[in-house]
């Protein structure tokens, strides 16, 4: 997993093998796969507090906004109020 210019890369590999009988080999059976996702992210995302988990075969990522962005969304929202109070 990695993040570059706003992306988020997820990349996987998975092989695994399985037989009926396993001293003998008559019959044996191998699967391969490999999984890739990008996602572009917002430019609110604070990359330096990002967590992941993998629990149970699920993946989870936690993305935290960035304080600086949520502040000036707030005293904008505070700007509009101020605004039509005055009105």
């Amino acid at each position: 997993m990695s993040v570059d210019e706003d992306v988020l890369t997820i990349k996987a590999e998975n092989s695994s093998s399985s037989s009926d009988e396993p001293e003998s080999y008559l019959l044996r059976e191998r699967r391969t796969g490999s999984y890739y996702r990008a996602i572009k992210l917002p430019e609110t995302v604070d990359y330096e507090d990002a967590e992941s988990t993998f629990k149970n075969g699920i993946l989870t990522i936690k993305l935290p906004k960035i304080e600086s962005k949520k502040t000036r969304n707030i005293s904008r929202l505070d700007n509009l109020i101020n605004r039509a109070r005055r009105a």
